[in-house]
């Protein structure tokens, strides 16, 4: 990892930038690719790992989908190539105001194998009676680890940014929402995907023996 910095990783074009933007503008999320170096991306998924095992013991939280927040603070390296990466301000600051983008918040995810898949949810929607129509976040997952869809992959439902709803329409479950529109988000540690935070997504089921983190 010495010597590797994020000029190493080239930015994207403007024409990469504007089909991000599209993706997420239409689909409600879009996936970055090798926007750090893969090799930085790893040691940092090992160094959250490890601040993992200080606050989760394994054997009590088998199973579980574990969250550490605050990583702004013990890892510099979550700034310093994560919420700072330009390609990242770019496309978020399209719909934040003119590039104007504010870092809310530095969290960790450690996927056990045999974890569950989680709820269906939008971010954040619990604090409005009426979901606004703009955007009034940009989420971001960074891959630390391989996101395969046996490991538990984040499931996003596209287009429903646009459609404003927090429950199920015509009388469906949310296991038929799953079923029929929900998607997996495929990629490699050092990639990152954006998401409107209206976007209906959730953890998938890790049934794989991979530990899967995120940032």
């Amino acid at each position: 990892m010495r010597g590797s910095t994020l000029s190493d990783t080239p930015l994207l074009s403007d024409a990469e930038v504007a089909a991000a933007i599209a993706h997420l503008e239409t689909e409600g999320y879009c996936l970055l690719k090798n926007r750090i170096p893969r090799e930085v991306a790893l040691s940092i998924g090992e160094s959250l790992l490890a601040q993992h095992e200080e606050a989760h013991s394994a054997e009590e939280n088998a199973g579980t989908f574990q969250l550490i927040f605050g990583l702004f603070n013990t890892d510099e390296r979550t700034w310093q190539y994560m919420p700072a990466h330009p390609d990242c301000i770019k496309v978020a600051g399209h719909f934040l105001g003119g590039g104007q983008v504010r870092a809310i918040e530095g969290i960790s995810g450690r996927t056990l194998p045999g974890a569950r898949r989680g709820g269906l949810h939008k971010d954040c929607a619990q604090d409005f009676t009426v979901l606004p129509e703009c955007c009034w976040g940009v989420n971001g997952i960074w891959m630390l680890s391989d996101f395969t869809e046996t490991n538990g992959a984040t499931r996003i439902v596209p287009k429903s940014h646009v459609e404003q709803r927090t429950n199920p329409l015509d009388g469906a479950s949310w296991e038929d929402v799953i079923e029929r529109e929900s998607v997996p988000v495929l990629g490699q540690a050092g990639d990152v995907f954006l998401w409107h935070m209206g976007t209906l997504h959730q953890s998938g089921a890790n049934d794989s023996d991979e530990v899967r983190v995120s940032f």
